[in-house]
């Protein structure tokens, strides 16, 4: 599978990323570079939850393994003061 970033943002200004196709180190540094090129358009952002795919769904988009267990939902990030901008 290729390595690609899904980014949701809903009216109230709260930011989903699903990252797909990374080894789960690799995954944690593209959520910080998503973070400071976000930062680097001026957009504020706090990390509320991070949340990590289990080992066999990683394997799965990795191509090591056949099958992929369900996957949870994407780490959410959210603007500070929860509005729009």
């Amino acid at each position: 599978m290729a390595r690609s970033v899904e980014v949701r943002v809903d009216g109230r200004g709260r930011v989903r990323a699903e990252f797909s196709g990374f080894p789960e180190g690799e995954c944690g540094e593209e959520a910080e570079s998503l973070e400071r090129a976000l930062g680097a358009l001026g957009v504020r952002v706090r990390v509320r939850a991070r949340r990590l795919k289990p080992p066999g769904v990683i394997r799965a988009e990795l191509g090591l393994d056949s099958e992929a267990p369900a996957r949870p939902e994407p780490a959410a990030l959210r603007r500070p003061g929860g509005g729009r901008g």
